[in-house]
């Protein structure tokens, strides 16, 4: 009697010639380094729904820092890395929280019946810049305030039908990046005044989608995303703050075409980005959190 039944090693065929099934497909994304450089602030999905981690430089001693039903999402830690922001979904819509470096001590600080999303430091931690709805023209508007470090004192920075996302200051606090959506779908990285005015365009690329801007520590370059409908990659580049000597930073992996990457952020000397790399999937979404050293300048 043979040790397997013809029907049992057929079945082992089609098995072995299907198409593999992928167990996992969580999303890290959204990373910021701690002040020192030695942790990483990130956002997974590895428990389903997305939650708040932090993490080694070297990907090692990865600990759940905030964790609810709802999401956390895009979490950054404050200049001096006494309290982490974070924006979260635990009330019904998006609020900006403060919580203490080891995630405990949670605080509302926007409370506020519109979606508030994407906080930023002022470099002495005193301010918060985000972008809220509660001003909105329509369901997908958001425009630029600011607040206190305890969530008082806000005030409006932008206006208007375009759309104010992943806002901060330079480090000198007298400017603001942004991506700035224009004529209703051009997603543009701008920068600003800090009081809204003097917008310049600073990608200028029509064809493109452009956006998740963020300083370097010296205020010497801006770091985004972009890319354009032709192949459907999304690269992250480098340029001056006046929009000139523009450096692409990431290519497609070793032995693909594809390429994804978004959500820069500059480590505190300069020298790394951190950002977010989306992998292909035919069902599921999947990324992980990748580094990749800054080019000098020409």
């Amino acid at each position: 009697m043979p040790l397997f039944a013809p029907s049992f090693l057929a079945g082992l065929a089609v098995l072995a010639a299907a198409e593999p099934a992928s167990l996992t497909h969580s999303v890290a994304a959204y990373a910021c380094f701690s002040p020192d450089g030695s942790k990483l602030l990130y956002q997974s999905s590895a428990a389903g729904q997305f939650d708040i981690y932090e993490i080694r430089r070297d990907g090692s001693a990865i600990r759940l820092l905030i964790a609810s039903p709802a999401d956390d999402i895009t979490p950054i830690y404050s200049p001096d890395r006494k309290r982490i922001l974070f924006v979260s979904e635990r009330d019904g819509i998006r609020e900006i929280y403060s919580a203490d470096a080891d995630g405990k001590n949670l605080v509302n600080l926007t409370n506020h019946p519109a979606n508030d999303i994407h906080p930023a430091f002022s470099r002495d931690g005193s301010r918060i810049i985000f972008s809220s709805s509660r001003t909105a023209t329509h369901p997908e508007d958001f425009d630029i305030f600011e607040m206190s470090a305890d969530g008082s004192g806000v005030r409006q920075v932008t206006k208007g039908t375009d759309v104010d996302t992943y806002a901060s200051w330079s480090p000198d606090g007298a400017r603001i990046v942004t991506r700035r959506v224009i004529d209703g779908s051009n997603s543009e990285v701008f920068v600003l005044d800090r009081d809204g005015s003097n917008a310049r365009n600073l990608t200028s690329a029509p064809r493109d989608y452009d956006g998740w801007p963020a300083w370097s520590p010296d205020g010497s370059r801006i770091a985004y995303a972009g890319g354009g409908p032709d192949d459907g990659n999304h690269y992250v580049f480098v340029v001056n703050p006046d929009g000139t000597g523009k450096v692409q930073v990431t290519f497609p992996p070793m032995g693909s075409s594809y390429c994804y990457d978004t959500q820069p952020t500059f480590s505190p000397d300069g020298e790394w980005l951190a950002f977010t790399r989306y992998r292909p999937s035919m069902r599921y979404e999947s990324a992980e959190i990748c580094l990749v050293r800054v080019p000098k300048p020409a």
